[in-house]
């Protein structure tokens, strides 16, 4: 008797548990901070996307639309009395209906993840990734950002090749010099805040030497720290006590220091998808010899660095608002000479009982240079008067 009473028991159970997953995956979930850029550019949503079993769902006409399909009667058939839809573009015909998993590609079955649903007053929300790629789009997801890049397969292996070009072009140079600058605004209700950055570095890579200075210009102070590097050493000026130090380059150094490198050398697979996806080739005219690739790509390698150094400051959670690249790329050498980034993100900043979402726009531009011309060499008197130290010292 009390196994049979624990058999029911277990029974119960299973069964309970097996209806709440079942509920869970059926739940529908709004994501109004879906960011998707289409042809390197961030699209405004009419009406909120939602997510299905972790899928992605937007209403079926403003998809179509965003996806190059003309809004009419003829390339978006609605038919009420099915609950169905055909999309036509080109010599491509979709047909999908709510409910049913299974959707046709010019008459041919395609088995869905999850199917179209009504939502919002019976609205038919339909899968974006499917959509696309039965287009011809290539759809990239980046959970680190929340967003979805598509463009034409044409315009990503275009991207693509260019890049890796470069990419390949810029690593045989032994030396390099760069040049950035960044401009960053911090403002809110009661302050605004301006901080000027630059940083210049020069590298030999065959010689193993490289030096490295950094100003940073903040409410009428000026700060400077300078760095030379060799294949033993690394040579830092301390400014408070006017010295320059040196340590073990294996003590402060990350492995391939003196390396050549792209602009892919972040090495993360999914980033170069997201750069190749969310750029597009564009003509500028006072840019005459140059290869400009635009877009509002977000870089994850970027963003995990912003995203660790303000929560080590802050402590608190901050929204990517806006993140524009755009590229100069010499056509004839393929090597990248010119490079402009815009970012606009807010951070919620706590002034005493008063929680205020501060906006925070940076602006950085970045020159390089590559050639035998560039010579580095670390000043005999930094060599022989510099104060030797030992991290590993308590």
């Amino acid at each position: 008797m009390k196994k049979m009473i624990f058999s029911f028991v277990v029974c119960i159970f299973v069964f309970s548990l097996s209806a709440f997953f079942a509920y869970a995956e059926d739940e529908i979930v709004e994501v109004p901070d879906l960011k998707i850029i289409i042809d390197g550019k961030l699209t405004e949503q009419r009406d909120v996307p939602i997510s299905k079993n972790q899928r992605t769902l937007l209403p079926l006409r403003e998809l179509a639309e965003k996806l190059g399909v003309p809004n009419d009667d003829e390339h978006i058939i609605w038919n009420n009395k099915e609950k169905s839809v055909t999309i036509i573009k080109d010599s491509t015909k979709i047909y999908l209906k709510q409910g049913d998993k299974t959707a046709y590609i010019n008459d041919t079955p395609v088995e869905l993840d999850v199917a179209p649903v009504g939502y919002i007053n019976s609205r038919t929300y339909i899968p974006f990734r499917f959509l696309a790629e039965a287009l011809g789009k290539k759809v990239v997801w980046d959970g680190n950002t929340k967003s979805i890049f598509v463009c034409d397969t044409r315009n990503y292996e275009k991207v693509k090749e260019i890049v890796q070009k470069s990419d390949e072009v810029m690593r045989s140079f032994n030396k390099t010099s760069v040049d950035a600058n960044m401009n960053i605004d911090m403002s809110n209700k009661f302050m605004w805040l301006q901080t000027n950055m630059s940083m210049s570095f020069e590298n030999d890579s065959a010689a193993k030497k490289k030096h490295i200075v950094e100003k940073t210009e903040f409410m009428g102070q000026e700060m400077i720290n300078e760095s030379y590097f060799d294949e033993k050493y690394v040579y830092s000026f301390v400014p408070d006590m006017n010295v320059w130090v040196k340590q073990d380059i294996e003590e402060v150094s990350t492995q391939g220091v003196f390396e050549s490198s792209g602009i892919l050398s972040a090495g993360n697979e999914i980033y170069n998808d997201i750069l190749f996806t969310s750029m597009k080739v564009v003509e500028v005219e006072e840019a005459s010899g140059f290869i400009v690739l635009e877009g509002n790509t977000y870089p994850g390698y970027f963003i995990d660095g912003l995203v660790k150094n303000l929560q080590d400051i802050l402590q608190d959670e901050f929204q990517l608002n806006h993140f524009y690249c755009r590229m100069y790329i010499d056509e004839n050498t393929f090597c990248l000479d010119y490079m402009e980034i815009e970012v606009e993100y807010s951070i919620p900043m706590i002034f005493g009982d008063i929680e205020l979402l501060t906006n925070v726009d940076i602006h950085i531009t970045v020159e390089f240079d590559y050639g035998d011309d560039i010579i580095v060499e670390i000043p005999e008197e930094i060599i022989e008067n510099a104060i030797e130290i030992n991290s590993t010292e308590e």
